[in-house]
């Protein structure tokens, strides 16, 4: 009988180490997600801000110039000019893919 108590407080104590052990790791996993996702989303708004400056600079930028100055797959890109496309910050000129160009949009 005093070995089964022994043995069930020994369970409860893994169990109980285990949660609050688990419960610091995802907190810490969680925080490094966190910065990771913050990274990510800085550098998306720094690639777009570049865009931006590139059509002011030049007065419009296609999808490759934009791949080459940011050093990004087609589709990144193709999201990139849609996103400010949306924002209301540049206007798609064009509808062949190869006539296709974005610039400043007209107020």
């Amino acid at each position: 009988m005093k070995n089964i108590i022994l043995i069930v407080i020994l369970i409860i104590l893994v169990f109980g180490l285990g949660i609050l052990f688990g419960s610091k790791i995802k907190k810490k996993k969680t925080g490094s997600l966190t910065r990771a996702w913050q990274a990510r989303t800085e550098k998306k708004e720094e690639n777009k801000k570049r865009i931006l400056e590139k059509i002011q600079e030049a007065g419009k930028i296609t999808n490759d110039e934009a791949q080459k100055l940011l050093d990004i797959a087609d589709s990144t890109a193709t999201n990139y000019l849609e996103e400010l496309e949306k924002g209301g910050k540049i206007e798609q000129v064009g509808g062949a893919q190869k006539d296709t160009f974005y610039r400043l949009r007209k107020t």
